[in-house]
C-alpha cells in the first residue's frame, strides 16, 4: 500500500495482480513524506536495486491516534500492529488517513479475471509447498484469500477512482501515471515465474470448480464483466 502526498494518490494493493511490481515502480518516484508499507525481503532487494524508497511512515507514532481495537490488540499481544500494512483495505485506510485526504487524493487499484487469478494463486502456493491438486484446492476454499472486492470497496460500494485491469496493466498504469503527473513507470517482474508451462488457465477447471469461482467472485464478475475464456 502506498499513500503519496507528493503526487496525491493512494494505491490499494490487491492480491495476485502485480501489486508488488507496481509498488516497486512507484517507489522510484516517491517523496520523503510518503507512506510506503514493507514488502518481502527479496522484493525489497529489487526495490533497492531500482533506487526506490523503502518502507517508511507506516508505523503508528501517536498514541492519541490509536483506536479501541488497537489498544485491545496491544493488551492481548503486547504490541500494536502496523498502522498501515501491505494489503490493508480501503475502509481502514480512509479511517486512518482521514476524510480530507481520502476524498481529495486519486485512489487506484488493480483487478483480474477471477478464474485466471485463482490459477495464479494455485501455482504460487504449489511453489511454496502446497500439495493439493487444483480440484481440492478450490473445493477447500483456498482461493477465498484473494477475493479483493471488499479491499477496494467501503460498505459494499467501490470507492476507487481508477481500477486498472491486469490484462492491460502496462497501458492502464501508463495512462494513470500521465494523469497525475508521474513519470512513465517501468514495472519489474516481481514474484513471477510460478506458473509452469504455457497452458491456458481454463485447462485446470472442471464444471464444478468453474461454478464455485463464478459464485465466490460474483461481485467482480458482475462489476467488470469477466467471462470464463478457453483460450
Amino acid at each position: 500500500m502506498i499513500i503519496s502526498h507528493k503526487y496525491k494518490f493512494i494505491f490499494i494493493k490487491t492480491k495476485k495482480t502485480a501489486g508488488t511490481s507496481i509498488e516497486i515502480a512507484l517507489s522510484e518516484h516517491l517523496g520523503d513524506d510518503d507512506i510506503i508499507t514493507p514488502i518481502t525481503p527479496a522484493d525489497e532487494k529489487i526495490r533497492q536495486q531500482k533506487n526506490g524508497l523503502g518502507p517508511q511512515h507506516y508505523l503508528e507514532t501517536s498514541f492519541w491516534k490509536h483506536t479501541p481495537r488497537d489498544w485491545l490488540r496491544r493488551f492481548r499481544r503486547g504490541k500494536l500492529k502496523h498502522r498501515y500494512f501491505n494489503h490493508i483495505d480501503a475502509r481502514l485506510v480512509k479511517s486512518r488517513i482521514g476524510d480530507e485526504i481520502w476524498n481529495s487524493y486519486r485512489k487506484f487499484t488493480v483487478e483480474r479475471n477471477p478464474w485466471d487469478k485463482v490459477v495464479s494463486l494455485f501455482h504460487y502456493q504449489n511453489r511454496l509447498g502446497e500439495t493439493l491438486d487444483f480440484e481440492d484446492f478450490v473445493h477447500q476454499g483456498k482461493h477465498k484469500t484473494i477475493i479483493d472486492f471488499d479491499r477496494y470497496s467501503i460498505n459494499g460500494t467501490i470507492d476507487m477512482d481508477t481500477i486498472c485491469e491486469y490484462r492491460t496493466l502496462n497501458d492502464d498504469i501508463t495512462q494513470f501515471a500521465s494523469e497525475i503527473g508521474l513519470p512513465a513507470l517501468n514495472l519489474p517482474h516481481a514474484k513471477g515465474g510460478f506458473r509452469k508451462g504455457g497452458d491456458h488457465y481454463s485447462t485446470l477447471y472442471s464444471e464444478k470448480t468453474k461454478a464455485i469461482i463464478e459464485k465466490d467472485f460474483s461481485r467482480e464478475i458482475k462489476q467488470f464483466g469477466y467471462v470464463f475464456e478457453t483460450k
